[in-house]
């Protein structure tokens, strides 16, 4: 089989010696980021964010695997209908990691509408210029009624809509005029996390300093 860089998703045979030691190189201050980023304190802040919206508050690792999320909180009942009755897993994780992608690529948060109506919004956690990880938050609703491929679908499928209309009026709701506002305050909490860790780290490592003289 192909080897991997110590359990990373790039192989061996694509990396040239310079990259093989930046991998290196990151490897501490990713698992020092990843701990600032699960940091009690900074969990708890999330958390009462979660509190006060209703907010599904979950946490990723630089490869998009879940860590961890925000008061144990449970998917929506309305997203756990869509994925286990109407179309399974496969479209709601799929953009879910594409949606991941393009928070690191662009380095700022990215609030999106999923195809089921709901708004979500991820925030990547960048550390001196490290990536430490992914908060996102979700999911609320803007709308009284999901949107109208979802009613057609789930109707074509059961008939009666009222099992996915009782649980889409479960999800939190935030009018359009104030989410930009709530979006302003996840930001601001985000960004208050990565002020924390740049100052918690401190200091080059050996082979960076090698890296230096190059």
């Amino acid at each position: 089989g192909e080897k991997y860089l110590l359990g990373m998703d790039i192989p061996v045979r694509d990396m040239d010696f310079y990259a093989v030691l930046c991998n290196i190189i990151s490897m501490p201050r990713k698992i020092e980021n990843l701990k600032v980023l699960l940091n009690e304190n900074v969990q708890t802040a999330l958390d009462n964010f979660s509190g006060c919206f209703g907010a599904r508050i979950a946490y990723f690792a630089t490869d998009m695997r879940e860590l961890s999320v925000g008061q144990k909180k449970q998917m929506c009942r309305y997203c756990s209908l869509i994925r286990s009755k109407l179309y399974g897993n496969g479209r709601c994780l799929e953009q879910d990691r594409k949606k991941l992608k393009e928070a690191t690529e662009r380095k700022t948060l990215v609030s999106y509408t999923c195809h089921g109506g709901l708004v979500e919004t991820i925030f990547p956690v960048y550390i001196d210029n490290v990536l430490a990880g992914l908060v996102m938050a979700g999911q609320f609703r803007t709308a009284s009624s999901p949107p109208k491929s979802i009613i057609d679908d789930w109707k074509r499928k059961f008939k009666d809509d009222s099992e996915i209309m009782s649980a889409f009026s479960e999800v939190p709701e935030i009018s359009p005029a104030k989410l930009p506002n709530m979006l302003g305050l996840f930001s601001m909490l985000v960004r208050s996390i990565a002020k924390e860790g740049i100052a918690s780290i401190q200091g080059d490592t050996v082979v960076e300093k090698i890296l230096h003289r190059i």
